[in-house]
């Protein structure tokens, strides 16, 4: 299940843009990535409702130009983006990945790079694909088979790929 009221600003933010456009009239206060109240000034516009609900807050712990990469805190996971020109050590910034570009496993051991062990909270399983929602709101999206074979695991390890991380608030 998503965070019902969670969900609805990330759809607005990403609907509403497109409506506008459209040259549809919205009631005053309509929610906008780049406008309104400070949290939505610097989302770029363009998401998806599920990369705007897959926001991450993070904090810039190391950058690294000439190897192209950094190394951000999420929570208490230390993870591996890309490096962001523009961006200090020390930086909070805001993070989102696509459901689809996540990747699920069973959870032994310590986290390897990349990997956050999360609670699962909630599973809705289609004919093809399984959402999965795990503590604090974040969200993966696999294909049905492999949460077929992930399903009696107790614990679980959700790896986020580096190139798949983009930063969208500095």
């Amino acid at each position: 299940e998503r965070e019902p009221s969670r969900f609805n600003e990330a759809a607005d933010l990403a609907v509403n843009p497109i409506l506008r456009e459209a040259g549809l009239s919205l009631p005053p206060g309509g929610l906008f990535p780049g406008e309104g109240q400070a949290r939505y000034r610097n989302l770029p516009p363009g998401l998806s409702a599920e990369e705007y609900y897959n926001l991450l807050p993070a904090e810039i712990v190391s950058l690294d130009p000439g190897r192209n990469v950094s190394k951000l805190r999420v929570g208490e996971w230390e993870i591996g983006g890309l490096y962001y020109p523009g961006q200090l050590k020390g930086d909070r910034v805001m993070l989102c990945v696509a459901p689809g570009q996540v990747r699920v496993e069973a959870r032994s051991g310590y986290p390897r790079a990349n990997t956050m062990g999360l609670d699962l909270q909630h599973v809705v399983a289609g004919p093809d694909r399984a959402r999965l929602l795990f503590a604090g709101g974040f969200r993966a999206e696999i294909p049905r088979a492999e949460w077929e074979q992930l399903s009696r695991a107790e614990e679980f390890a959700v790896e986020i790929p580096a190139a798949a991380l983009r930063l969208v608030k500095g």
